[in-house]
């Protein structure tokens, strides 16, 4: 395998969302079924009769749908559990953002979630937001979670018929003057179609898919890391001597 093809295979696998919307964006999409619309938009009491009421299609990647629906989400039902959603409401969240946004916004609107899922922001309304898309705008079968799944995985996506799982994301927390944070999560993951064996997946730039050794060295350069800390401490406290 090529230099070249080591490296679109990392980021195809570690960053499945944007690498799709890219993919998608080439022209790399067959025929796909048209859904909705399920309402009007621009409807409001003050409006005078209708003239005509224009009809726009949009062309969606599954990334820029997700995109669509988690930003609907935020702006209009943040507050709903997206697996009690009907498909109804699903579907209105997209076409109301679409509605109100341009290509070009719906385009820096991908990058923004894809960077959120890979930074494990909010992960479990994440995964219920992929779940919710897939009951409203489902396209070709899927088994659930559970079927055909390792023991370990919690939820997995399917990006152009390669499956990868995912484990239950843990979040790294660090605590001082009785405030508490997270520093970052992880995760495991595995594409069987790509990676011979599960790998760990960090909310860390540059530290993903790592193997067992590379855990490890993680945490002894964690372990390392608090003496550093630790020495940080002590300067100050000389410093602030020289105030007393």
């Amino acid at each position: 395998m090529s230099e070249e093809s080591r490296a679109r295979s990392f980021f195809e696998r570690h960053y499945p969302e944007v690498a799709a919307f890219l993919a998608a964006d080439r022209g790399g999409e067959g025929a796909a079924p048209v859904i909705g619309p399920t309402g009007q938009q621009n409807v409001h009491d003050d409006q005078a009769g209708p003239h005509v009421v224009v009809r726009v299609d949009y062309r969606l990647s599954r990334p820029e749908l997700f995109a669509a629906l988690a930003a609907g989400y935020a702006t209009t039902n943040t507050g709903a559990d997206p697996d009690t959603m009907t498909v109804d409401e699903i579907r209105r969240d997209v076409e109301a953002y679409l509605a109100d946004t341009s290509a070009l916004t719906l385009s820096d609107m991908v990058e923004t979630v894809a960077r959120q899922v890979q930074g494990g922001q909010h992960p479990e309304q994440m995964q219920a937001l992929k779940r919710a898309m897939d009951r409203a705008y489902t396209t070709r079968a899927q088994p659930p979670v559970g079927v055909g799944c390792p023991s370990w995985c919690v939820d997995h996506y399917d990006a152009e018929g390669t499956v990868t799982h995912a484990g239950a994301v843990r979040e790294m927390r660090a605590a001082a003057g009785g405030r508490e944070t997270v520093l970052f999560p992880a995760w495991v993951s595995w594409t069987p179609a790509e990676e011979p064996l599960p790998v760990v997946v960090t909310g860390l730039e540059n530290l993903l898919g790592l193997d067992p050794d590379g855990v490890r060295e993680l945490a002894s350069s964690l372990g390392s890391l608090s003496g550093d800390v630790y020495r940080l401490a002590v300067d100050l406290a000389h410093i602030r001597r020289g105030y007393a």
